[in-house]
């Protein structure tokens, strides 16, 4: 005997919108008008009317043309300083000075104002540096505004952290590569410059300074 079964599966399908216990034809066309009113206006206004496209335009310079050093001065004077490079960066590097597996130093100084603003840029390297060891780069606050780099990469300096690989690798922690960023909490440095679209070519030394 050979028994056949059937299975019959039935397809519920969800009824069209205006079919809904809680449609209202009122309300759905009115929703319709005020959207295609929207859209009307927007078009109509907005394709005569150039002001209206420009109405977000940044408030310094002229849309499409680079910055010169007056529209960089104006924006930098718009700026507040919110916190300090020295009493939170370099402050706290003071205690390393004195550790047996590091050495605390200065690379490069930046000033701002006609040397009224004055930030020299530190890093810490492995004291007994092995060119045979591979080598470890931390580097922080390449935008001013990125704060856990910045206290990340001092943590790990000053938490025991760092400690634990100096016998292992050459390490070297630039804590802080853009002080007046950090300071002013900015992405740019005080010239307006995106320090992470603005390093110098590999294949000149004297633009990328010493190496070790």
């Amino acid at each position: 005997h050979t028994h056949t079964h059937t299975h019959t599966h039935t397809i519920l399908e969800a009824p069209p919108f205006y079919m809904h216990r809680d449609f209202n034809p009122c309300l759905w066309l009115s929703d319709v008008l005020l959207l295609h009113f929207g859209l009307t206006v927007l078009l109509h206004w907005g394709a005569t009317s150039p002001s209206f496209w420009m109405s977000s335009a940044y408030h310094i310079g002229v849309p499409g043309q680079e910055w010169g050093a007056a529209e960089r001065r104006q924006w930098r004077s718009e700026r507040t300083k919110s916190r300090s490079y020295a009493d939170e960066v370099v402050a706290a590097l003071e205690p390393l000075r004195s550790s047996p597996s590091f050495d605390v130093v200065e690379y490069g100084r930046l000033d701002y104002d006609g040397g009224a603003i004055d930030h020299r840029l530190y890093a810490v390297k492995s004291k007994a540096w092995d060119s045979k060891k591979p080598a470890v780069l931390v580097t922080g606050g390449v935008h001013g505004y990125e704060t856990s780099g910045v206290h990340g990469a001092l943590r790990f300096l000053t938490g025991g952290e760092a400690e634990k690989y100096a016998a292992l690798a050459n390490i070297l922690v630039a804590p802080c590569v853009s002080p007046w960023g950090y300071e002013h909490i900015q992405r740019w440095t005080s010239e307006a410059v995106d320090p992470n679209r603005s390093f110098a070519s590999r294949t000149d030394p004297e633009a990328c300074g010493s190496q070790e």
